[in-house]
């Protein structure tokens, strides 16, 4: 009996490569000088404006070592600051700068855009199916 092979570990690795070229190549555009995981953090920063560094590893499950690199370089852009917490000085809360409040809109636009480009031809209830497996995945790998 043969076993069919399954190529979704394998689609959605193609799938993350294509879309990091194109928001890359977006990003140049508009000369805003971010690499994908960059970005990645930076928007999860965004959102959670005075998170945790903790928080941040959970959020974007990206390995402490990377993401303190990552943070390096962040800062090191002026695109964060990381200011001790007050109550607790083992924790290091980040914050996004004016700097990067400069770009803010430029790169909702061009998630807005990825995100059209990514879901082309589908309808909401396909996108909700379709987010709904991938988590289903997700969870089967945590």
């Amino acid at each position: 009996m043969v076993t069919q092979v399954r190529e979704g570990g394998f689609l959605i690795t193609q799938v993350n490569h294509q879309a990091d070229k194109i928001f890359s190549k977006m990003l140049k555009e508009h000369k805003i000088k971010l690499n994908h995981g960059e970005g990645r953090v930076l928007f999860t920063i965004w959102n959670n404006d005075g998170i945790s560094f903790g928080d941040v590893v959970k959020k974007t499950l990206i390995p402490k070592s990377t993401l303190a690199e990552t943070l390096d370089r962040l800062e090191n852009a002026g695109y964060i600051k990381r200011i001790q917490s007050v109550n607790d000085r083992r924790k290091v809360i980040l914050r996004i700068t004016d700097k990067t409040k400069g770009f803010q809109n430029t790169l909702a636009k061009i998630s807005e855009k990825m995100t059209k480009l990514f879901y082309h031809g589908f309808d909401s209830e396909e996108m909700d199916v379709l987010e709904g497996y991938l988590r289903r995945i997700l969870e089967n790998l945590s």
